[in-house]
């Protein structure tokens, strides 16, 4: 089974990569090899060869946040099926569209859900949490946070 996860996050606002720091964590501390980083150091084309990806974007300003163009062009561009091995889950926090966009992207090129997208604002600590259980779960394991 392959244990390597890749969590990318938004770097516009802090929201984002707070929570993909903090899934990180989790992830890691029960035995997971983890890769965090934010869009701008991700090479698309890496999707192809990715087994799980969890992504986080901070939607909080209107437009699509310009560092995830360049991944939603390239997986976009993919025929159906050509990212069927890979899982992924998708959080949005704020009200933006790019989140929700990604996770149709990922999903027509036969990519697999994890856990729904969720979108939520900012402060919603409960939904998050409940969105970070969810995918801690689907991947064989219960979050342990820190006292």
């Amino acid at each position: 089974m392959n244990r390597s996860i890749v969590v990318l996050y938004t770097e516009a606002g802090d929201a984002a990569m707070s929570v993909a720091f903090d899934l990180a964590a989790a992830l890691f501390g029960n035995g997971h090899d983890v890769t965090v980083a934010g869009f701008s150091r991700y090479l698309a084309s890496h999707v192809l060869t990715e087994r799980t990806l969890i992504l986080c974007t901070d939607e909080t300003q209107p437009a699509t946040p310009e560092e995830v163009l360049d991944f939603v062009d390239f997986a976009g561009s993919l025929d159906p099926g050509s990212l069927s091995r890979l899982q992924y889950a998708a959080l949005s926090l704020g009200e933006g569209e790019a989140g929700r966009g990604i996770d149709s992207i990922l999903n027509a090129a036969g990519a697999r859900r994890l856990a729904r997208h969720v979108s939520a604002d900012v402060t919603d600590f409960a939904l998050i949490g409940a969105w970070e259980e969810t995918i801690c779960a689907t991947v064989g394991l219960g979050l342990r946070r820190a006292a």
